[in-house]
């Protein structure tokens, strides 16, 4: 079953929402009693075991990220911060935070911040909706690899991504506090401002078709809140 049961309260956009979580339960795919979905099928699971969150795409290299959205409505302007676990990885390997997430059968619509294990990019993305076939099907709202971080991301980091308005920014904190990594904005909606302006926060993981195991790199923790 690709998607957990809503929870029955509805609420304002306008409503305050938090979810903090350090995945203590083993599910596949995460539900939390309904607090996870995914229910695109052309993409692949995030599974929970152990005390991480990680995600399940097969040989990789392929545009199926795992991802989790969370469930019910929530305020447009998100922020998020995970704790990584990183293990041994290799080659290309992705921790992802999402925001605006909307999906459906065969479309998913977010905003993502990527986190490359050793650090030769932090993108600011919009997808596509449906399932990409090439890279150019995504937009980059920065050039990819504009936002580096020296020395790779390490396990026990912690990274936070926002966005306000059209506007997302990272940070990470190595252990003496959040550093800023960069920002990006979308102006190709009406107005100059964003393309997706409702949806949900979630998260993802990505592989390369050589990259190491999923639940190499991934995280123990997910707080998400709107701002």
């Amino acid at each position: 079953m690709r998607q957990g049961a809503r929870a029955a309260a509805s609420f304002s956009t306008q409503s305050p929402r938090s979810y903090t979580t350090t995945f203590s339960a083993s599910e596949t795919p995460i539900s939390e009693s309904g607090a996870w979905e995914n229910i695109g099928l052309d993409w692949t699971l995030v599974n929970t075991s152990g005390g991480v969150a990680f995600g399940t795409q097969g040989t990789g290299g392929g545009f199926d990220d795992s991802y989790a959205n969370l469930s019910g409505v929530w305020p447009a302007d998100q922020e998020i911060t995970a704790t990584v676990f990183k293990g041994t990885t290799a080659n290309i390997q992705e921790v992802e935070l999402r925001f605006r997430c909307n999906d459906s059968v065969h479309r998913s619509d977010c905003y993502e911040i990527n986190f490359a294990h050793d650090g030769q990019y932090v993108d600011f993305v919009r997808w596509p909706g449906p399932i990409g076939t090439g890279i150019g099907d995504f937009t980059f709202l920065v050039p990819s690899q504009t936002f580096t971080i020296s020395g790779g991301v390490n396990n026990g980091d912690v990274i936070k991504g926002r966005i306000q308005g059209n506007t997302l920014s990272a940070w990470i904190d190595k252990g003496s506090g959040f550093a800023f990594i960069g920002s990006a904005s979308d102006t190709a909606g009406p107005g100059g401002g964003a393309v997706l302006t409702v949806g949900r926060p979630g998260m993802g993981f990505y592989r390369g078709s050589t990259g190491g195991a999923m639940n190499q790199y991934c995280f123990t923790d997910y707080t998400a809140v709107s701002l």
